[in-house]
């Protein structure tokens, strides 16, 4: 199984975040012939130079690491969401994608792939409802009719969209009813090894 993971962070940095975390163990606990490659960024120029495809190895799996996008601080929220400065950067390199699955966990790294013929998923890892709170930390939630429009135009090229949100599975088979049953349910989970019951004494 080829799988591409394409999402804004270095999976050897300090990017803080549930997507994140979800990525880290998806890597940790994939099954061994899993062939899984990370187009992302680097916090390291010199380890993890931009637009070298390397061959790393993280919590002890190898896994293919390509940055196309060099970020000092991560967690520092700039006037340009992390998002688009990522996308565009993809535009710019020669990705080889060839008998890859990709997995996308945001709408915007899908825009360099459109065209292509591999199999796509899409995780969403929030109830896109939120997009309407003024209150709400999404930066689209200034032009919520935008990222509909442009989520309508990509949604339906994805083979699976899982939902980590019953509320937002429910919106999404609403408002895109021909695509009901490519729509699933999937649970957030606590990894074992990191979060467990205190000893007995």
């Amino acid at each position: 199984m080829k799988i591409t993971i394409i999402y804004p962070f270095d999976v050897f940095g300090n990017k803080i975040g549930g997507i994140e975390t979800f990525i880290k163990n998806f890597i940790k606990y994939a099954p061994l012939d899993f062939d899984i490659e990370l187009i992302g960024t680097t916090e390291d120029k010199n380890k993890r130079p931009v637009g070298k495809l390397m061959e790393l190895k993280f919590n002890g799996k190898k896994i293919k690491n390509y940055p196309v996008i060099y970020i000092r601080n991560p967690n520092k929220r700039n006037l340009i969401p992390l998002n688009l400065k990522f996308t565009w950067a993809i535009f710019k390199h020669n990705i080889n994608t060839e008998k890859r699955i990709l997995e996308f966990h945001r709408i915007e790294s899908v825009l360099p792939f459109c065209f292509k013929d591999n199999k796509k998923i899409l995780y969403t890892h929030t109830n896109i409802q939120t997009i309407y709170n003024s209150y709400s930390d999404v930066k689209w939630k200034k032009f919520p009719w935008l990222y509909f429009w442009l989520e309508k135009r990509i949604i339906s090229k994805m083979e699976i969209i899982f939902v980590v949100c019953k509320k937002g599975i429910e919106f999404y088979r609403k408002i895109y009813p021909y695509l009901y049953n490519r729509f699933s349910f999937i649970s957030t989970w606590a990894d074992n090894e990191v979060f467990y019951p205190y000893p007995k004494k």
